[in-house]
């Protein structure tokens, strides 16, 4: 091969490494962009569940209040009346006070979530997670109630 060709195939291939080099810094890049955005939007996704699955367990919550009323409502005059309404209340306003501030999170955190750096959407990922165990520990204890509300009823019929 002569001197020129030579250096003109040198050259060559180091102008092809360099392009491959460059091609695959460019991909990496950009796997790496769509994983950071793919990140955000998951963290994004993790929070409104997170506010919604609070949400609609604190609705149950107010929903077995409401059938303990009825059912205390309904049959007056049983053992310990007055101690089941006023605990369904207590837990009726709790959950509804609950509720109200959930909601509010929510409204707040959709009109804004798109523009949240990470670090707060961390936070309010954790607080939704907190609100939401919360949730549910307020829903076992209600239903605890209900159950005490209708062996209640058992035993007053002489069930």
């Amino acid at each position: 091969m002569p001197p020129t060709m030579s250096a003109l195939v040198s050259v060559l291939g180091a102008l092809l490494s360099g392009v491959i080099g460059g091609l695959t810094v460019w991909l990496s890049i950009r796997k790496r962009s769509e994983e950071e955005s793919l990140g955000r939007a998951t963290r994004r996704t993790a929070a409104l569940q997170l506010l919604s699955d609070e949400e609609c367990t604190l609705e149950q919550v107010r929903d077995e209040c409401v059938v303990m009323n009825t059912l205390l409502n309904v049959r007056p005059n049983k053992l310990h009346q007055e101690h089941l309404l006023a605990e369904s209340q207590r837990i009726l306003a709790e959950a509804s006070e609950m509720l109200t501030e959930v909601r509010s999170r929510r409204k707040n955190v959709q009109e804004v979530i798109a523009s949240m750096p990470a670090l707060e959407l961390e936070a309010v990922i954790a607080k939704a997670y907190h609100g939401k165990r919360r949730a549910e520990s307020q829903l076992r204890r209600t239903q605890l109630s209900r159950t005490e509300v209708l062996a209640a009823y058992r035993s007053a019929d002489g069930v």
